[in-house]
């Protein structure tokens, strides 16, 4: 045998025709039938120990009476009745013409058998919220400056039947692709994926599965992420929800009309707490614009560094250079 499908550990749609491949090489027999052995918990499991058990195996035919050196036989099962996360495990057993053993050690139960997978029943999402913390609609974020949003879905599947759940910032700009960031999770493979390079995914964010009132998985995604500071656009950009779901021909896209923003990313010296200072004697105490500058003096300025147009202190962990034009040229210090 060189292949077989569903394969082991799938994860596949109920259906009342689920198809069964499976491959077999022969150059020398060419096999024309096969015997299908499955088991579909929700149909088999007649002690309900939920363990495929060897007497639980129902069996059917498959044919193929080409003469081909590699041949895929066929089988058809009925599943539809398994809930999701429930279990089907099947092999085949069967001869050549010649008499050799179509499979090898292949046998009843989930540590012999061919292949096991898992069912799921197909739903539509439910899209339950999302949250911006600490955004009101319109206003300015900033860059360098943690950011949380987090969503909620009801999916009877849970959280394994999303393929991306994505978030989408959009700059505006006559460029329709290039201009949406995305950063996404990957319920499927738990993982983390940013696709932009204005958007740094930090380590904190987080998924989990609760149960809603009506018994249901809940799935709920934290996104916590960065802008970084050579966002391109700082006019007023807009947000969108964008899932794929196991099944679903086309994603689901939300669009928010109430969660726009822009990104402010220049810093400039606080002008209610900027001083400047002669520190050098005989002249000490603060100076005003109309004061000139002597060649003795020593001079400090002290002051927060804000987000231009807020009170928004810069973080603690920056770097930043400060230029001083003292009326003849420019120095810059290094302020961290």
């Amino acid at each position: 045998m060189s292949d077989a499908w569903p394969a082991d550990g799938d994860y596949e749609a109920s259906s009342v025709d689920k198809q069964i491949a499976v491959t077999i090489e022969d150059a020398v027999g060419h096999p024309e039938a096969l015997t299908l052995n499955y088991w579909v918990e929700a149909d088999h499991d007649t002690n309900r120990n939920g363990e495929a058990d060897a007497d639980e195996y129902v069996t059917q035919m498959m044919v193929n009476s080409t003469e081909a050196e590699e041949k895929v036989f066929f089988g058809h099962i009925d599943d539809s009745r398994n809930p999701n996360m429930a279990r089907v495990s099947y092999f085949v057993s069967g001869h050549d013409p010649a008499g050799n053993v179509i499979i090898g050690d292949d046998g009843p139960g989930f540590a012999y058998d061919l292949a096991t997978y898992l069912t799921r029943q197909d739903m539509a999402s439910v899209f339950t919220g999302l949250a911006w913390d600490d955004h009101a609609d319109g206003a300015d974020v900033f860059s360098g400056t943690d950011q949380s949003i987090s969503i909620g879905l009801v999916d009877a599947n849970g959280i394994i039947d999303f393929e991306y759940i994505s978030l989408i910032f959009d700059f505006e700009g006559p460029d329709p692709e290039r201009d949406q960031q995305r950063i996404s999770y990957n319920g499927r493979t738990d993982v983390w994926t940013s696709e932009s390079e204005y958007l740094m995914l930090l380590s904190s964010s987080s998924a989990d599965v609760t149960t809603n009132d009506t018994g249901l998985p809940w799935v709920h995604v934290n996104f916590d992420f960065q802008f970084s500071w050579d966002w391109p656009d700082e006019d007023i950009s807009d947000l969108a929800l964008e899932f794929k779901e196991l099944g679903a021909s086309t994603p689901t896209r939300i669009e928010f009309i109430e969660h726009t923003f822009s990104v402010e990313n220049d810093l400039v010296l606080d002008a209610g707490t900027y001083v400047v200072e002669d520190v050098a004697e005989p002249r000490t105490g603060p100076l005003d614009d109309a004061t000139p500058v002597r060649p003795d003096d020593r001079l400090r300025w002290s002051g927060r560094i804000v987000y231009e147009g807020s009170s928004v202190p810069a973080p603690n962990d920056l770097g930043i250079t400060v230029e001083v034009f003292d009326g003849v040229q420019y120095l810059s210090l290094i302020h961290i």
